[in-house]
């Protein structure tokens, strides 16, 4: 039973710092995956739809005529009027009414209008959550802001080139790629935490176990062998002890042995008693 009992100690205290090393992993991998659940929810992914248009003569016009119009293009004034006319919230009014959006779905409706450098080219550009929102806003305006500049019979017209279902991007981190990487980084911190758990525990371990078995090498050899070639020191209580014993055995060697105290040997009285008898008549 005993033998039974230390032999199987050393695999119960083994496994416990596995275990403790294993259960911290666990833990912190739980606790990132919940982090991570709770930020996906509340991240919102954007949708950017852009649509965009030319600035060119109204109406057809002559050869000789054609420089003229594009010098003064060049010259930039046109197409910046004519982005913070599209600029303008009427447009985007209008077009939430005809959508018939509700005041939350306008909120969460951007719309912005760039004019692309040295060019003649309007970008309209709407951010949403919903891409099909980002996407009939962008149009719409494109669409509206084109009727209008062509009732006010101007030399100039605006000529929609693309439209914004052909021009959507996502912008930001969807759920599943922020989920997968809140996963990935709680694998590599659980495996680390766990690693340095075990690691720390083992050594702690072997700590102990080097303070447990220090004083049974002291109380096996008070004075041991010096190493640097000095005599090892001498204690005089065992000189005294190695001094009586030595003096204990050189004088039981000296002290005769005892004879024993008994009957004389039978054959010497039967001598005697031949030698009485032959002096006998």
């Amino acid at each position: 039973m005993t033998n039974t009992t230390d032999g199987r100690s050393p695999k119960r205290n083994s496994s416990g710092p596995m275990v403790v090393s294993v259960v911290a992993g666990v833990i912190v991998f739980a606790l990132l995956i919940g982090a991570g659940v709770v930020i996906a929810q509340q991240a919102t992914t954007q949708w950017i739809a852009r649509s965009s248009a030319l600035v060119l003569p109204s109406k057809p016009v002559s050869p000789e005529q054609l420089p003229g119009y594009y010098e003064t293009l060049s010259r930039g004034q046109i197409v910046t009027t004519l982005a913070e006319l599209v600029r303008l919230g009427e447009f985007q009014t209008e077009v939430a009414d005809q959508l018939g959006l509700s005041e939350s779905q306008r909120a969460i409706v951007e719309l912005d209008v760039n004019v692309v450098a040295d060019t003649a080219m309007l970008r309209v550009i709407a951010t949403s959550e919903d891409p099909n929102l980002a996407v009939a806003m962008v149009d719409g305006v494109v669409e509206a802001a084109t009727t209008y500049v062509g009732d006010l019979v101007l030399p100039y017209a605006l000529v929609p080139v693309s439209k914004g279902s052909s021009n959507l991007t996502e912008s930001g981190m969807s759920t599943v790629m922020v989920l997968g990487i809140f996963s990935l980084v709680a694998l590599v911190a659980g495996l680390a935490v766990q690693q340095g758990v075990l690691h720390l525990a083992r050594l702690g371990g072997r700590r102990s176990a080097g303070r447990g078995t220090q004083p049974l090498a002291d109380s096996a050899d008070p004075h041991p062998p010096a190493t640097n070639g000095n005599p090892p020191k001498k204690d005089p209580s065992n000189q005294a002890a190695r001094a009586e014993a030595s003096t204990t055995e050189g004088s039981a060697a000296e002290t005769p042995a005892a004879k024993p105290r008994g009957k004389k040997a039978p054959g010497k009285k039967a001598s005697g008693a031949k030698a009485s008898g032959a002096k006998k008549p």
